[in-house]
């Protein structure tokens, strides 16, 4: 998956407020903020090391790194939880933690869609990938504009912004800080991109 992963927090964030819906949670525009921006936040952060090969080593694969393992996460998930017996969350706080930590698990699920993904690195090679035979990878990146998969993120998308409209129609502030937000993530997700649009290897 390449572009639809924010739009993936989005129906994370409105999928967990409907759980606590008509019970006073995240009805205050800052707690909506702080769970919405921690979902997108999240289901973003494992491509924050499309820094590495832009920068630092321009033959590195970023899904390769442990940025895409599920290791570190889980490392720093444990001390979260560990550390929850000397300071108890709120609800608030706990909801806001998990749907970060929610938004990398499908982060990583969905680039198993487009690439290899090495979950358990660094203590071991396997990698998972879901069939993509769909995709002509001698096309590049038409090939995968093509495909179906480009047409599920186009879906994935569109109901994630939908959802994101209907949960912020009466929190006009908070919608546009959010949608700004957004559109500086997509741009910055296309700019990354731009070189590597080419090939999915």
């Amino acid at each position: 998956m390449i572009f639809a992963h924010a739009f993936i927090g989005m129906i994370i964030a409105f999928a967990y407020e409907s759980v606590y819906r008509g019970k006073g949670v995240f009805s205050n525009p800052r707690q909506k903020m702080a769970l919405w921006t921690s979902a997108i936040l999240g289901s973003i952060f494992p491509d924050f090391d499309i820094l590495y090969p832009i920068f630092i080593n321009t033959q590195a694969d970023h899904r390769e790194l442990l940025t895409h393992s599920m290791i570190p996460y889980l490392f720093v998930l444990a001390l979260i939880i560990g550390g929850s017996r000397l300071h108890q969350y709120t609800k608030i706080q706990a909801s806001v933690i998990a749907v970060f930590f929610i938004g990398i698990l499908f982060h990583l699920i969905g680039d198993s869609f487009v690439d290899k993904v090495y979950l358990f690195k660094p203590f071991s090679n396997f990698s998972f990938q879901f069939e993509h035979s769909q995709i002509d990878k001698n096309k590049g990146f038409l090939g995968y504009f093509h495909s179906s998969f480009m047409l599920a993120e186009s879906m994935i998308s569109l109901l994630g912004f939908g959802l994101f409209i209907k949960s912020f129609a009466n929190f006009h502030k908070q919608f546009r800080l959010l949608l700004s937000f957004i559109a500086i993530i997509e741009a910055g997700v296309f700019i990354a991109l731009l070189p590597f649009l080419y090939s999915f290897n």
